[in-house]
């Protein structure tokens, strides 16, 4: 049976992608696609904010001195200086995704890649909240807001040639949206202020895709790898290398299924030039994740790194009685309530509950969770997750990212099936058994490490990464000659 969100979902694609009427308009001096520097926006209010699923908190905001050395950082370590240094890969990645490690930063998807071929590898790293976290483990790591301040900075030469150039193209797609949406309940200043912001943004995206095609031809990548590259927002990114022939491929960063709006697209989409706007290639934890999406990419099973190296650690380390619940930010009162009851049921029985809330709201810990803090409940905000799945002998979590990873830590692993999980699961949710309503949970039998399913993580990554640069780089080269 399809599931609320099924409905929405496909509504949305069939509506917005089932033909080239929205996709298909483009700038006319660059020829980049609209769509998807707005479509992630559309699909995410429609599918989550117009439906009452709440979104996580933010992060942390900068101080003044990491601001300071995130600009120096910027300078020093700017985007320009790879053009000489022509090495062959380059990862395009999120600095949300980097933990501490000693007094150092370790980015916990790329820096494996990077380890892997070291002397052939450079990272071209986003800010997070604001900042560059520093200092980072490797040399070879350079700012990406250099490219931003740039942009910004020769935007405002675009404004009379490109800026308002573009704004025929823009009226053209937002009449299409509200033609399609007609029979959508929506605000009405939604659509108004999206326009606005497109409008805004396109002079320093154009700036932006003049900058990646200029560091592109002379710094000579033969391949990118680019965190989030199906989301839209990369996609002037990944059209400048395709216009140098470069191949991109993105590396999963988190949990997908069949109703994850950034990686899943209408049926005019794999059939259109908007593929030039895709990466040629999405390189998956396991083969369960690309068969559920449609993505009109080819699918590259390679593993989790960062999941796989952690399970190797731990090997050996004794379980402690601790039930360790999860939480995603989508229901915080709902999640309050259950850890104040989980906690009152097991605390005479010897356990210590812990809980986790999603990282991005550890800055409104105080105010969101004031009951649980309140009971004395220990709330765990340590950046490495492993580390805490590792000692646990229970998990309880909502549906996310976190909740397949527990299973290859923790045999006793359960989801709270509430109806954010109704609507936004998939047949994989059935290899967890359901949280009571009455919060019961079964402690009996071993206490071992559960097995990781390998459909869901796939084995010997290092070995698939390897195999997989060097089939795509001798391909690419054969394809140029």
């Amino acid at each position: 049976m399809e599931s609320p969100g099924d409905l929405v979902l496909d509504r949305l694609l069939s509506k917005l992608e089932g033909d080239s009427k929205v996709t298909g308009i483009t700038h006319d001096g660059s020829g980049l696609a609209l769509w998807p520097f707005i479509r992630h926006q559309t699909l995410f209010y429609f599918a989550f904010t117009k439906r009452n699923f709440a979104s996580v908190g933010k992060g942390h905001s900068a101080t003044k001195w990491q601001v300071i050395r995130t600009l120096i950082f910027a300078v020093w370590k700017n985007a320009f200086i790879l053009t000489i240094k022509s090495k062959p890969i380059w990862i395009v990645n999120s600095g949300i995704t980097n933990v501490k490690t000693g007094n150092k930063y370790f980015n916990r998807l790329a820096d494996y890649f990077y380890q892997v071929k070291p002397n052939d590898t450079i990272e071209l790293e986003e800010t997070a909240y604001g900042m560059h976290s520093l200092p980072r483990i490797h040399r070879e790591v350079y700012s990406h807001l250099s490219i931003r301040i740039l942009a910004k900075v020769l935007s405002f030469f675009l404004y009379r040639s490109e800026g308002i150039g573009v704004q025929p193209q823009v009226d053209r797609l937002f009449a299409a949206l509200e033609e399609r949406l007609s029979d959508e309940e929506y605000d009405a200043d939604f659509l108004k202020n999206l326009r606005h912001e497109l409008l805004a943004k396109f002079r320093t995206i154009l700036a932006e895709y003049a900058i990646y095609k200029f560091l592109f031809k002379y710094g000579k990548p033969k391949i990118l790898l680019v965190e989030d590259a199906s989301y839209g927002s990369k996609s002037h990114l990944i059209k400048a290398a395709k216009d140098l022939a470069i191949p991109v491929a993105e590396y999963q960063h988190g949990q997908i299924n069949h109703l994850h709006i950034a990686y899943n697209f209408g049926p005019s989409v794999g059939k259109s030039s908007y593929v030039n706007f895709l990466p040629d290639f999405f390189l998956t934890f396991g083969s369960l994740w690309g068969d559920m999406i449609q993505l009109p990419v080819k699918k590259v099973n390679i593993g989790n790194p960062h999941l796989a190296e952690s399970v190797e650690k731990a090997k050996g380390i004794t379980k402690e009685k601790i039930i360790l619940v999860l939480g995603s930010g989508t229901n915080s009162e709902e999640m309050i309530d259950l850890v104040l009851r989980l906690a009152k049921r097991y605390k005479s029985m010897g356990y210590q509950l812990i809980f986790r809330p999603h990282p991005l709201e550890w800055a409104t810990l105080d105010s969101v969770y004031k009951r649980v803090l309140d009971e004395k409940i220990a709330i765990d905000t340590t950046s490495n997750l492993y580390n805490s799945l590792q000692r646990a002998e229970v998990v309880v979590s909502e549906l996310s990212t976190a909740l397949y990873e527990a299973k290859a830590f923790v045999n006793k692993v359960y989801i709270i099936r509430n109806y954010f999980a109704e609507s936004f699961g998939d047949e994989s949710i059935n290899l967890f058994p359901i949280l009571k309503a009455n919060a019961e949970l079964d402690l009996a039998g071993d206490n071992k490490a559960g097995e990781s399913n390998h459909q869901l993580w796939e084995r010997n990554w290092k070995k698939n990464y390897e195999e997989f640069i060097r089939s795509v780089i001798n391909s690419n080269a054969k394809s140029t000659l």
